[in-house]
C-alpha cells in the first residue's frame, strides 16, 4: 500500500464512499435514532458517491432547488431536504466564531422535518455538517490540514454556484469549493477545486413511492503548478 498520493498539476480526483483505505478525508452526519440507516461515512481516496434512504414520503409532491443570497435550498414539496451554504453560517457564540466557514450542507431533514446533521458541536467545532477536507497533506514541503481549522493550516470556502437542478422526481445542484492553505499572516491561497454535485429524489418500486434518496459526488483537481501530496493517516 502506498503511503501517499500525490496531485498533480489539473489532475482530476474523484472521491466518493465504500473502499477500506485509510481515512483522512471525512464526509460526516450526526445520526438520529429515528433513521432507520447509518449515515456516518469515511470519505477516502478512490471513492464515488455516498446514498442513503429515509422513510416513505408521500406521493404527487414536486422537488424544488431554490438559491438564495446565502443557500441552496432543496425541499420537497413544502419539506426542506438540504441546505447548502453559500455563505459562512453564523457561530452560536463568540468563542466558536473563528469555525465559521461556507461550502457545505447543513441541515439535513427527514421527511417528516427533522433534523439529521448537526454543526458547531462543543467538542467538535470545526465539523460541519456535510463536508469534505484532507485532514494530512503537504505542500512544497509544509504541512496543510483543510480539516482542522483550528490549526490554522488550510480551510475549504464556497467558491462558486454551477447549476441548478429541478425535475419532478428530482433536485440538486453543483457548485465548487476552493481548499485553501493558509499562511502565518492569515493570507491563503487556493490548492484544490473542489466540485460537487448534489441530487435528492425519490425512490420508486411497483409505483410506490419508497423513500428520499441523497447522492453526492465530489471530483477534485489541483490548479497549482506544484503537487499535493495527500499523506497515509489513521484516527
Amino acid at each position: 500500500m502506498r503511503s501517499s498520493t500525490r496531485l498533480g498539476y489539473n489532475r482530476p480526483l474523484s472521491i466518493s464512499l465504500g473502499r477500506r483505505t485509510p481515512p483522512n478525508m471525512a464526509a460526516l452526519f450526526i445520526l438520529h435514532r429515528r433513521i432507520g440507516v447509518a449515515i456516518f461515512a469515511i470519505a477516502t481516496i478512490g471513492l464515488n458517491s455516498i446514498s442513503f434512504s429515509y422513510a416513505d414520503p408521500p406521493n404527487g409532491i414536486q422537488w424544488t432547488c431554490v438559491q438564495t443570497d446565502a443557500h441552496l435550498i432543496v425541499s420537497h414539496g413544502d419539506v426542506e431536504v438540504l441546505r447548502y451554504n453559500i455563505v459562512a453560517p453564523e457561530a452560536p457564540d463568540e468563542a466558536r466564531a473563528k469555525y465559521e466557514r461556507s461550502g457545505y450542507i447543513h441541515p439535513i431533514y427527514t421527511p417528516e422535518g427533522q433534523r439529521v446533521t448537526g454543526d458547531f458541536a462543543a467538542d467538535h467545532p470545526h465539523q460541519h455538517g456535510l463536508f469534505a477536507a484532507w485532514t494530512s497533506t503537504s505542500y512544497q514541503g509544509k504541512p496543510v490540514d483543510f480539516w482542522n481549522q483550528d490549526k490554522g493550516l488550510g480551510v475549504v470556502l464556497h467558491d462558486r454556484v454551477i447549476s441548478l437542478e429541478q425535475r419532478e422526481k428530482a433536485a440538486g445542484f453543483s457548485v465548487a469549493v476552493r481548499h485553501f492553505a493558509l499562511r502565518k499572516d492569515g493570507t491563503r491561497f487556493g490548492i484544490l477545486d473542489d466540485v460537487w454535485k448534489v441530487k435528492a429524489q425519490s425512490l420508486n418500486s411497483q409505483n410506490k413511492n419508497d423513500g428520499f434518496r441523497i447522492d453526492f459526488s465530489i471530483a477534485q483537481t489541483n490548479i497549482t503548478e506544484h503537487p499535493l501530496t495527500v499523506n497515509e493517516y489513521h484516527y
